[in-house]
């Protein structure tokens, strides 16, 4: 148990399993998307906005393009068709949940751009 207090585990709720062997759920950012494929996808959006063109065409062609996300085309285009907002499309796509929260700040206060930025 190098590393870790043991008398804390030993009194801890939590199954020892998970403190010593972190489950992929449990690590910070991560979603079904490798991080790569994540960073991409982002990159292109700030790409997007940056360059003044609509995020949902840009969107429509990263769905036929990027092979992790072909298997949930439908239901990003029906978000996209729906009108939602980037957050919800990213978060549908398994982009990590703290870019989606920073992204999500960035259209509420009218900063999306930074918002991109640090979500990079």
């Amino acid at each position: 148990m190098r590393g870790f207090d043991a008398e804390a585990i030993k009194n801890s709720r939590i199954d020892e399993n998970q403190i010593l062997k972190p489950t992929k759920s449990m690590v910070i950012g991560s979603r079904d998307l490798p991080l790569s494929v994540q960073e991409l996808i982002l990159s292109q959006i700030r790409a997007l906005v940056y360059s003044g063109q609509t995020v949902n065409s840009g969107i429509e062609h990263m769905l036929s393009r990027i092979g992790a996300l072909k298997k949930k085309k439908k239901e990003i285009t029906f978000l996209l068709e729906s009108s939602v907002v980037v957050s919800d499309i990213l978060s549908a796509m398994g982009i990590s949940k703290a870019s989606v929260a920073l992204v999500r700040a960035g259209e509420s206060s009218g900063k999306l751009k930074e918002a991109l930025d640090s979500a990079l």
